[in-house]
């Protein structure tokens, strides 16, 4: 064979090889996969999603159609998409069935299961910790501590304090088995946006809901919070990319322009209190987008 049909050769079989490869990712299209706790589901921002508000069988994951991944998935529509997020999930329901919703598997089983993993998923997004760290204990005190400070126990700042700290040591394990069932997928780990204004204005409108002090140990407390989830996100040795909040200043709860809610009465609704609304959802959109 000369030299000219032996690089015609060479060129034949390169063009079947980058063929098959653009068949097979054709056929296997990239994967979004959103899971997480409320935050990520949109809780506080109704109606929710189908078998997401029920009682039998009990499921109140409240997934949200204005929840930030639904709007991540309209800029990018891309491949296939799926949403597991969770009001309420905390770290062990990322590999074990929701603790208080039976019906919910294992989220990380969403994208492979045990022992597998899926190389076509490209994108996950997640927040997860504000649970393990009682910031829906600390959220009911602050709001309960002008009209009915009896409801929280005298060490409830404490409590949620170690919580905290145990952070740092329960959650990289669980970046790390996240990485392992989609090892080529770009995790975006969110951090939580404080609610709460930097500080309280003495006569307005919140002055009258919270304290001072409560309201600045918030802002410390959410500091602290999202510090130790960046921390876990570099130390778990998976390439998490942290996302941190952003953008969502002079739009707190007591702002004239918030993008949370504020305290939503009844029993079915005060887990959506103090929560990203509509517009808060589309902040944290577009803080992901910004970083794919």
């Amino acid at each position: 064979m000369t030299r000219g049909l032996q690089f015609a050769a060479l060129a034949a079989v390169a063009v079947t090889v980058l063929a098959a490869g653009s068949s097979g990712r054709a056929s296997s299209p990239t994967r979004y996969v959103a899971l997480g706790d409320s935050f990520s589901s949109g809780e506080g921002n109704r109606p929710y999603r189908e078998g997401t508000d029920r009682l039998l069988p009990y499921d109140r994951c409240h997934r949200s159609d204005v929840a930030y991944p639904v709007f991540v998935r309209r800029a990018r529509p891309g491949g296939t998409w799926s949403f597991w997020a969770c009001s309420g999930a905390q770290i062990p329901d990322m590999t074990h069935p929701n603790h208080e919703y039976p019906s919910e598997i294992a989220q990380l089983d969403r994208i492979a299961p045990p022992g597998k993993s899926d190389p076509r998923v490209g994108v996950v997004t997640l927040t997860i910790g504000g649970n393990d760290a009682q910031f829906g204990t600390a959220v009911q005190c602050i709001a309960s501590q002008v009209i009915a400070p009896f409801l929280c126990p005298a060490n409830w700042r404490a409590t949620v304090l170690a919580a905290t700290r145990r952070l740092r040591t329960t959650l990289p394990p669980v970046l790390r088995a996240l990485r392992a069932r989609a090892p080529n997928a770009r995790i975006l780990l969110l951090g939580y946006p404080d609610p709460f204004p930097a500080h309280l204005v003495p006569g307005s409108t919140c002055s009258r809901s919270f304290t001072a002090g409560d309201i600045a140990w918030a802002t410390r407390e959410s500091a602290r919070l999202n510090e130790v989830i960046h921390t876990a996100a570099g130390t778990a040795g998976a390439r998490i990319t942290y996302v941190p909040p952003s953008g969502f200043a002079g739009h707190d709860v007591c702002s004239s322009d918030p993008w949370f809610n504020g305290l939503l009465l009844g029993p079915d609704r005060f887990g959506g209190s103090f929560h990203p609304n509509a517009l808060g959802q589309r902040q944290l959109a577009r803080e992901v987008l910004a970083k794919l």
